[in-house]
């Protein structure tokens, strides 16, 4: 018969489990930012994407109104050189994800080091009602963004 060591964390190994889970996140949020602080933040407020050899958005071309995510480069890139405010200016559901990224890359440095995990301090987030709210922010964002490129605001 074997026997199972605990800990405060629960089961022997879960520990591990949580600093493996905690890589995967930094690692994941690491590349957007990275790429981002890479990038210089375009000063028309879309394009910065260009810089990675992608073509400009066919959707503001052909359409002369911008994507969901038209400025979402631009604000991560600002966002990493330090000009939070004027990220938000640009687009500001894409400054929420560059801030909610650098939030989880911290996240998974924390459980990395530690083996604590957070999900039972963030799982209460996760409700019907709290998944409505990200759409509602990238289309209030997505209005705000149209306005600016139509020379509105």
């Amino acid at each position: 018969m074997t026997s199972i060591t605990t800990t405060s964390q629960g089961v022997a190994g879960s520990a591990w489990r949580v600093r493996l889970i905690g890589l995967a996140i930094a690692l994941i949020c690491a590349a957007p930012l990275g790429i981002a602080l890479w990038l210089t933040p375009s000063v028309s407020g879309e394009g910065t994407h260009e810089q990675l050899g992608l073509p400009p958005c066919s959707t503001l071309m052909f359409t002369g109104w911008p994507c969901p995510t038209c400025g979402w480069t631009t604000t991560f890139a600002l966002t990493m050189h330090g000009r939070p405010l004027e990220a938000v200016l640009v687009q500001p559901a894409g400054a929420l994800m560059s801030f909610g990224c650098i939030a989880a890359f911290f996240g998974g440095l924390y459980m990395l080091w530690t083996g604590i995990s957070l999900w039972p301090m963030v799982s209460g987030w996760f409700t019907r009602s709290s998944l409505l709210w990200p759409a509602v922010i990238v289309l209030l964002s997505w209005a705000y963004k149209a306005a600016l490129v139509k020379g509105v605001l």
